[in-house]
């Protein structure tokens, strides 16, 4: 009766959660300084970019900035949406906080819309890829250190990354949209085409504090092009901090539901037992409970449950068994 006695004594999870004072290892914060700044950066960055100077067709009065052939559809579809857009709303459209600042026409909101379509598809294209190294992440990290020579530590004083999954990543992504399109909302068009102004007339200035001698053609050029890459690519690097975050958020978030039932469906077997070993009180022997249900599901059966739950942080509100 040494098993029950234990059982009873099960003490009860804290209210407050333990801290943890494991580190993430070197592998795994260069593995995010690498994969996500570069995939979900400077890849989406570059790409956004390509496809809202080659997709958008012009302003009125404005040149042609879209050339390449291959993108004439494009072009033709972003114009027949603004044009939609204008003959859906005729009159001017305010944007929520800002009625009397940034009063803007249809055309303008169509136009701001197309290229939030557009410039919205390389991230959400590139996120499959990004899961999909993400689902290496041990062994890339693992890899990273025995280049740079760091020595193996003990994987219980290593903090466990949360598991990405298609459902994380997916959660991410559509938070970082959602984002964008409130900022617009917001905003509205004129507000983004000053903001954008404003970030390319300071780097303009940078480029002509680094380059003193350089001619009015020259200058001219690069701010055109400077108002929509920098402006494009300081908006990118905001969206892709914002999706790990989120992402990585929801993953633990789900991990601990995982555990949370887990540990519900120990203690079920737990307290099966107990109440087993009572019944054997007059000699006769208890069936045993049917454990398969919690091995299949889980892949460990309750002893290396235990084990390897009393490694990882308890759930609030949830006693270990």
């Amino acid at each position: 009766m040494a098993n029950t006695t234990e059982i009873k004594n099960t003490p009860e999870a804290p209210d407050q959660p333990v801290s943890d004072k494991r580190k993430r290892s070197f592998g795994n914060k260069a593995f995010d300084v690498i994969v996500w700044p570069t995939v979900m950066g400077v890849a989406v960055w570059a790409l956004s970019y390509f496809i809202a100077k080659e997709g958008m067709p012009p302003k009125e009065g404005s040149p042609q900035t879209g050339t390449n052939p291959y993108f004439e559809r494009l072009r033709n579809w972003s114009e027949r949406f603004i044009n939609w857009f204008s003959q859906k709303f005729e009159k001017p459209i305010n944007s929520p906080l800002s009625k009397s600042i940034w009063k803007s026409e249809p055309k303008d909101w169509g136009r701001s819309w197309a290229a939030w379509l557009l410039v919205s598809i390389p991230g959400t294209l590139l996120t499959p890829v990004t899961g999909w190294i993400e689902h290496y992440r041990k062994p890339i990290s693992e890899r990273i250190d025995r280049i740079f020579h760091i020595a193996p530590q003990d994987p219980e004083n290593i903090k466990p990354e949360p598991k990405q999954t298609p459902y994380s990543m997916v959660a991410g992504r559509a938070v970082v949209v959602a984002g964008a399109a409130t900022t617009m909302l917001a905003f509205g068009p004129k507000g983004m085409d000053a903001a954008g102004k404003w970030v390319g007339g300071a780097t303009t200035a940078f480029y002509k504090w680094m380059r003193p001698n350089a001619d009015a053609t020259k200058i001219s050029r690069f701010r055109e092009k400077s108002n929509l890459a920098v402006f494009d690519m300081i908006l990118t690097l905001g969206a892709t901090a914002v999706m790990y975050l989120w992402s990585r958020r929801v993953a633990r978030k789900h991990e601990e539901a995982m555990l949370r039932e887990e540990v519900v469906e120990q203690q079920k077997i737990i307290s099966h037992i107990s109440e087993a070993e009572k019944s054997t009180s007059g000699g006769q022997k208890a069936p045993e409970p049917d454990k398969s249900s919690f091995v299949s599901r889980t892949g460990d059966t309750p002893t290396d449950f235990r084990t390897r739950a009393m490694k990882e942080p308890t759930p609030t509100g949830v006693a270990l068994p």
